[in-house]
């Protein structure tokens, strides 16, 4: 997949890192590993994302580097490899005025179904548990001699938040060796991560117990929602950095829950939607749906509109989908 990625980019000046709109996880862990594939082969690079990196991952390498991604940051870039992501919107907000300007080679690296084929480059596997997983595919295709330990705890990060500590069933035994090979090559132990991860401002904390009070079930039991406020947010944020990554999934823990929904109010009447979901399920069906997409078991979207109306449209489509799930 990656054979002649690094010839191809070798010959330009400098090469983009993009990662994709409100980054995780995978997401920056992915990103750290690519600059540190093209920083050891000597290819010049700058890393960007249109949001700030959440303060539990700045620990990451390159994490403290990533620029702000603005209309006009590419000016001047003969190639943009974008992490984590398949389609160019889910990189930027502000729609194609962020790609405007001179053209570039485009390249993805991503483990997203249903990839855009727009891509000059394309290095596609949904079958890997994270993009993580698949950069170090890539550090193996070069040289893991390549690899130093900052990077292998970055990657191992990756991972382990896209497989729920590898708990979903996209951990496959390729991911626990990927996982143990990191834990060897960066001689570390996994509780280093964890920590790290797990590290939440008081401002996450009041947040989550705001959004606890909201969960509703549907009549079945089977289908959770819970939602954010903008009016909670800003009033949490007083008391440091609100990171919402995970909230849906104390929603799921619920007894006979199969899908849970989250709603998180911003500006504009911009709903952000998480969906998760267990067993047979296809969430990524019902993002799809909604504009949105991601995985079968956990997938996105966003939606024009006020918390109440987002809730019903998600409810509505999943109706659509899953008929059985609110059957009681």
């Amino acid at each position: 997949m990656f054979e002649s990625l690094l010839s191809e980019l070798k010959p330009f000046y400098e090469v983009a890192v993009l990662s994709h709109i409100r980054p995780d996880a995978d997401c920056i862990g992915a990103q750290s590993g690519v600059c540190s594939l093209l920083e050891a082969h000597d290819i010049k690079y700058t890393a960007f994302n249109e949001d700030p990196v959440p303060s539990n991952l700045l620990w990451m390498k390159h994490a403290k580097k990533i620029q702000l991604l603005e209309p006009g940051s590419l000016q001047g870039f003969e190639a943009v490899i974008f992490v984590d992501g398949n389609q160019t919107h889910r990189f930027t907000r502000k729609g194609d005025a962020v790609y405007e300007g001179s053209p570039f080679m485009s390249v993805m690296i991503d483990h997203h179904p249903n990839p855009d084929t727009n891509f000059d480059i394309v290095c596609s596997d949904p079958t890997a548990s994270s993009t993580c997983e698949l950069i170090f595919k890539w550090f193996e295709q070069v040289g893991l001699d390549k690899l130093d330990a900052l990077t292998a705890q970055s990657l191992f990060a990756g991972m382990m938040r896209d497989t729920g500590s590898f708990s979903f069933e996209n951990t496959g035994p390729s991911t626990l060796k990927t996982a143990g090979e990191l834990l060897q090559i960066g001689e570390f132990a996994p509780n280093l991560v964890v920590e790290k991860m797990s590290d939440k401002t008081l401002g996450t904390v009041k947040a989550l117990g705001e959004v606890m009070q909201s969960i509703e079930l549907t009549p079945s039991g089977k289908v959770a929602t819970i939602m954010m406020t903008n009016e909670q947010m800003e009033m949490c944020a007083q008391f440091g950095e609100v990171d919402t990554d995970g909230f849906v999934n104390q929603a799921l823990a619920i007894n006979d829950v199969e899908v849970a929904l989250f709603f998180k109010e911003s500006q504009n009447e911009e709903i952000r939607m998480s969906l998760r979901a267990k067993g047979d399920v296809d969430v990524n069906i019902w993002a799809r749906d909604l504009n949105g997409g991601g995985h079968q078991k956990a997938a996105g979207a966003m939606f024009q509109g006020s918390l109440e109306r987002a809730r019903e449209e998600a409810l509505s489509v999943g109706r659509r989908h899953n008929p059985d799930l609110f059957r009681f």
